[in-house]
């Protein structure tokens, strides 16, 4: 199967799960965010060449954060949504910090292989989590904001605008600060795979609007009478 196919794929399992999960409530958003954090620390060290452009494989994993902050602003309020936003940032240093006493341990001969790699993944995780949940915090705080003031200016109008307005502004700053601080000394390219990585929130952040409705149109358990 090509990246391509692969993208799509992965880009509407990503995008649907927030929707299901949304069903539950606050309570199960909170629980994606916290399982997207780990996916984001594993995969973090990944890139893939996708529609002629290198870009991170966690690029797509973003989106659904944003969706879920959308979400948890539209349906439970701009308070909601930023711990949300502070959850999804706090994870990656928590499942990075308690893998650091495990992975100090002398393994024992036939787990010295996949111990290496362990370390391998999560040392070289590290920095990049460090430095993107940082940026993204920072410009989720900012995304919430921007989306908070729209809603209360268009009420239940206009919720494509709100949604793609605030994604698109927010994860400009974010894709160009992100590789700027963790690839600027390392990458000569860093600013083309910056913008090839807006590119794709671009659209990822067009496709994400028939979720949001989707989910609008979900009744959570938490909210029935």
């Amino acid at each position: 199967m090509s990246n391509e196919v692969l993208f799509i794929v992965w880009l509407f399992v990503c995008l649907t799960l927030p929707v299901i999960f949304s069903k539950g409530g606050k309570a199960w958003l909170f629980g994606y965010i916290g399982i997207n954090g780990c996916m984001l620390v594993v995969l973090a060290p990944l890139t893939a060449t996708t529609f002629g452009y290198a870009i991170s494989v966690n690029t797509i994993l973003w989106a659904p954060l944003y969706l879920c902050t959308d979400i948890l602003t539209e349906r439970y309020g701009k308070k909601a949504a930023l711990q949300g936003a502070l959850l999804s940032a706090l994870v990656g240093y928590v499942v990075i910090a308690l893998t650091q006493i495990p992975l100090s341990f002398t393994p024992a001969e036939e787990s010295i292989a996949h111990a290496q790699k362990l370390m391998d993944v999560f040392q070289h995780s590290w920095r990049m989590v460090l430095t993107g949940s940082i940026i993204y915090f920072m410009c989720q705080v900012v995304d919430v904001h921007v989306y908070d003031y729209l809603h209360r200016k268009t009420g239940e109008k206009y919720l494509w605008l709100r949604n793609n307005a605030s994604t698109l502004f927010t994860t400009f700053i974010n894709n160009i600060a992100f590789w700027y601080f963790a690839f600027g000394h390392v990458l000569e390219n860093w600013f083309a795979t910056a913008i090839a990585g807006y590119l794709v929130t671009v659209v990822v952040a067009l496709c994400d609007t028939p979720f949001i409705y989707m989910a609008k149109k979900i009744k959570p358990l938490d909210l029935k009478e």
